[in-house]
């Protein structure tokens, strides 16, 4: 990846903390803290339930009490809140059903509002700077006195890269009460464990559990009870593959992550190339298990003699790096287009090849855009409460994005004028029209009773550098006219 050295696209997906998925960053990092506050975690067979009164800034001590709480119908309390400008009003309290959502209970316990999520906190990926972000918005709006009177508590749950325990994940968490999924960030989890939670059934009651935030996976997008807040992943995968025409790279090679929603992501990268007439297959289209590949040598040794004269790798930045050691020892200097690059606790083992790489991210990119006011607010409140997660660079566009969905939980809760119910808060964030994120995506704008796809653009970037502060932001937001099938 670099400019002077033949400009390298790399769109990296991760989804993850966060991994894999092309054009974002990734939340996996090896080394992170785990301190926090209003916070319970999952563990073992047990659900935690939410510490004892509001944590002070600072505090990175989490207590909790020993019994998971349970949905009380009709809890009391304030019941007022104000909206603001970007809203289109709130939700009265003569509310109208909403399909396959629980329309009566009262999600507050011990007069806090409980949500969940569910974190690849341990095994390949390391999402806790997602949970922490999450965790640093709630005790923001906890000091300042919370939502219409209420506390903001989450419930987290290690999904531990493992499919089988996502779903446990999920079960607990029902069974815990939460109100909602807020900032999920769960590689191995989000694509089976959306369906799951989205509709009612006999064998699951308890679900219809609205979702907020999350990597962008598909089964976010089919779902009206899903409100994401970046682009699709596979639209992602899609502009990766055509940018890398656009700046004229050839014979293209494709590696990616073997995860549940990389058939998305990959298929978008194959149709932005196609638009070039390019069409990798075989050595030129990979797929790595992200928790298996500690040798990319094997995947570049076939590159050294089929042609290949750029790479497009949707992959974790940590992924990434091993990647760039492989080609740096055969010396294999091409082109190499990746998102979601821009971590510093993985940027520091990109070698010389990193300088000229070029990136996309569906949110704002924070290196040059320290001014901005919402992106000081997320990067001094992060710090703020969790200062290791910040100086060990592990925040990325994950987090930002888990922040952003945070924000807009918030401000749909807010909008609820009666009881706090699931129904309630899903149409209160249907509602939301125009949503001002300060600058960190275009304003996001929900449906009532659609499919949410409140963001379609990216903005292009590249490395000037080869360190960690060398981002340029080089285009303003480009809609991606793509739809992931």
């Amino acid at each position: 990846m670099d400019n002077n050295l033949r400009e390298r696209l790399v769109i990296v997906l991760t989804t993850a903390s966060v991994l894999a998925t092309v054009g974002l960053g990734s939340a996996a990092a090896y080394a992170l803290t785990h301190g926090g506050t209003s916070t319970v975690a999952l563990q073992g067979n047990q659900a935690l339930a939410a510490a004892a009164g509001t944590p002070a800034p600072g505090d990175q001590g989490a207590a909790a009490a020993t019994s998971a709480p349970s949905a009380a119908a009709g809890t009391s309390g304030p019941q007022g809140g104000s909206t603001t400008t970007t809203t289109t009003g709130g939700t009265g309290g003569n509310q109208r059903p909403v399909a396959g959502v629980n329309n009566s209970n009262n999600f507050i316990h011990g007069g806090k509002i409980t949500v969940g999520g569910i974190f690849d906190e341990s095994g390949p990926l390391d999402a806790t700077v997602e949970r922490d972000t999450v965790r640093a918005y709630f005790n923001k709006v906890n000091a300042a006195g919370g939502v219409n009177g209420y506390q903001l508590q989450l419930i987290d749950c290690d999904s531990n890269f493992n499919p089988s325990q996502a779903h446990t994940c999920a079960q607990r968490l029902l069974a815990a009460g939460v109100m909602a999924i807020v900032g999920w960030t769960s590689v191995s989890g989000e694509q089976t464990e959306a369906p799951y939670l989205d509709t009612q059934t006999q064998s699951c009651s308890q679900c219809g559990v609205p979702i907020f935030g999350g990597l962008g996976v598909d089964a976010e997008f089919q779902s009206p009870l899903s409100f994401p807040v970046a682009d699709a992943l596979g639209r992602q995968g899609y502009a990766g593959g055509w940018h890398s025409c656009q700046v004229g790279n050839q014979h293209t090679a494709v590696v990616y992550l073997n995860a549940a929603f990389a058939a998305s992501v990959n298929g978008g990268i194959l149709k932005g190339l196609a638009t070039c007439g390019q069409h990798p297959t075989g050595n030129d289209d990979v797929s790595e298990d992200l928790s298996n590949t500690q040798d990319y040598g094997p995947v570049v040794a076939p590159w050294l003699t089929d042609g290949t004269k750029s790479v497009l790798a949707a992959l974790d930045p940590f992924s990434i790096a091993r990647l760039y050691q492989a080609m740096e020892t055969d010396q294999f200097h091409v082109p190499l287009a990746a998102g979601g690059l821009d971590k510093t606790t993985a940027e520091g083992a990109y070698g010389s090849y990193f300088q000229g790489a070029q990136s996309l991210t569906a949110v704002l990119e924070p290196v040059g855009h320290e001014s901005n006011p919402a992106i000081a607010d997320y990067l001094n409140t992060v710090t703020q409460y969790y200062p290791d997660q910040v100086h060990k660079g592990n925040l990325d566009v994950y987090t930002e994005e888990q922040w952003i969905a945070a924000h807009v939980f918030v401000q749909a809760l807010r909008n609820i004028h009666g009881p706090i119910t699931r129904a309630a808060l899903v149409q209160a964030a249907q509602n939301l029209t125009n949503f001002d994120t300060g600058g960190l995506t275009k304003p996001l704008t929900y449906g009532h009773g659609g499919i949410n796809d409140p963001n379609r653009w990216v903005e292009w970037m590249h490395n000037a550098t080869g360190k960690a502060d060398g981002w340029v932001t080089d285009s303003d937001w480009v809609e991606i006219p793509y739809n992931p099938s």
